[in-house]
């Protein structure tokens, strides 16, 4: 289900939720935890994420302009998603 409403999302803690959903259940992702390396996300799990993190957020998959080694944070994923909101135009 997407959201209708971009600006008012917590856009760190849809990412935390996404990852947990899933990792399992984490002890307090923080959004410093490496992708890779903390979190044990490899590439393919990370595309999917982001899928579904752009669908949540109603995003075209096509304007991502994103390596993923580029994305190494969860922090990394959630300024991702602000970048691309900020350019989104807002449907009334």
């Amino acid at each position: 289900m997407g959201q209708t409403n971009n600006q008012q999302v917590d856009v760190d803690a849809v990412v935390r939720e996404h990852f947990q959903q899933y990792l399992g259940p984490t002890d307090g992702l923080p959004l410093e935890s490496q992708v890779i390396a903390d979190a044990g996300v490899d590439s393919i799990m990370l595309v999917m994420i982001l899928t579904d993190l752009f669908v949540q957020f109603n995003l075209d998959v096509g304007d991502a302009k994103v390596k993923l080694a580029d994305i190494q944070t969860l922090a990394d994923v959630a300024a991702l998603l602000r970048s691309m909101l900020e350019q989104e135009p807002v449907l009334g």
